[in-house]
């Protein structure tokens, strides 16, 4: 007889593969991404609030965690591997340790807890609370209320939008979904949906919003617009002369972005435009915040480059070829720049004031006057430097 073949059997998709016996009433469930496990609150003997958790693996119930009252709501918290467990009655929230599958935190939020989501961007932890028609932020780090934000009436269910960073909440009792921004936890918007609805998800795929409608039998989809033409362009770097031993007051057009928004943003720069910058090159640091766009914060730098008296007398001395009788006046920039690198300063200022007459008396002669108004500004500005 031939060899038997054994061929290892792969479930046909969209089948039940597996029925796992849990408590009364299940409600919740979150998966585990560090432990592979999954979470399920439900009702035990006595009606007792409990946690089943289910290993994917084999799919068994391996710990079952006592909890508060009335247990519903259920998300994990990857950064922290710890369950956050909505208990309704007892008006709290259990945070259960991942690896050990045991309650380390019990944290007092609103009235009637229903619904859970994590938000890995801030690290937090909102929780609706139904009857108090309100949203409690938890701090995933500390378990402690940082936040509460009205919302509609009745809420219940909750997801996170990780593209927006926006959490989206149902509101049972007036038919709509408020929008809160995860970065001010402050309620931008309010969207119409079908009625009484209840559950709500994120589409990452395609950055949409489903919200279950149980009065109306349907789904409403929201569409979320990611903004992204938040932008910033730095101005032209700068070079300009000092005009005193403080530097030089500086003026730059400050950017601007969002063509979306009615008004743009105005950038902030580390130091800003009118100010006085010292002698030598400064970067200057400029960033731009809009909360509605991704990412909200964008940067740009440019540098400002002041020039001390040293350097002026080097250009002054510079555009003296062929101005005046002979080499005289370059003779008393080299001269004056000497002094200063020497540390006479005062005999640098008393060069340049026999360069200023030596000018006036050229004027309209040897030198043009346009061509001597402009030497003459140039030496008076440097001995200002000088100080």
């Amino acid at each position: 007889m031939p060899p038997t073949t054994f061929r290892s059997q792969t479930p046909s998709p969209n089948t039940v593969t597996a029925t796992v016996p849990v408590g009364n009433y299940p409600t919740g469930v979150a998966y585990d991404s560090a432990n592979n496990d999954i979470y399920v609150t439900h009702i035990g003997s006595g009606g007792s609030g409990v946690v089943s958790v289910i290993n994917t693996i084999t799919n068994t119930v391996t710990a079952t965690v006592p909890v508060g009252n009335g247990p519903f709501g259920v998300a994990y918290d990857s950064a922290n591997n710890d369950i956050y467990v909505t208990n309704q009655p007892s008006g709290d929230v259990s945070v259960i340790n991942g690896s050990t599958n045991t309650v380390t935190a019990t944290v007092p939020v609103g009235d009637y807890p229903f619904g859970v989501a994590y938000d890995s961007a801030n690290n937090d932890i909102y929780v609706t609370n139904q009857i108090s028609g309100d949203v409690s932020v938890i701090n995933g780090s500390t378990n402690t209320v940082t936040a509460t934000v009205p919302v509609g009436n009745y809420p219940e269910g909750v997801a996170y939008d990780s593209a927006n960073n926006d959490i989206y909440v149902t509101n049972v009792g007036s038919n709509d979904v408020s929008v809160i921004n995860g970065s001010t936890n402050t309620v931008t918007a309010t969207v119409p949906v079908g009625n009484y609805p209840e559950g709500v998800a994120y589409d990452s795929a395609n950055n949409d919003i489903y919200v279950t409608n149980a009065g109306s039998n349907d789904v409403s989809v929201i569409t979320t617009v990611v903004d992204t033409d938040l932008g910033i362009t730095a101005p032209a770097n700068q070079t300009v002369n000092a005009t005193s031993p403080s530097g030089a007051t500086v003026n730059y057009s400050v950017p601007t972005t969002d063509p979306d928004d009615a008004t743009a943003p105005q950038a902030t720069c580390s130091v800003p435009s009118g100010s006085v910058f010292p002698v030598g090159t400064t970067t200057v640091k400029c960033s731009v915040t809009d909360s509605e766009d991704t990412p909200s914060t964008v940067s740009t730098s440019f540098t400002v480059t002041v020039l001390g008296a040293k350097s002026q007398l080097q250009q002054l001395g510079s555009s003296l070829d062929g101005v005046g009788p002979g080499t005289s006046l370059l003779n008393k920039i080299n001269t004056a720049l000497s002094d200063l690198n020497s540390g006479n300063p005062s005999g640098a200022k008393a060069v340049l004031r026999g360069f200023i007459n030596e000018v006036r008396a050229q004027s309209g002669k040897k030198i043009s006057k346009v061509t001597a108004s402009t030497l003459i500004a140039d030496a008076q500005r440097i001995i200002n430097v000088i100080g």
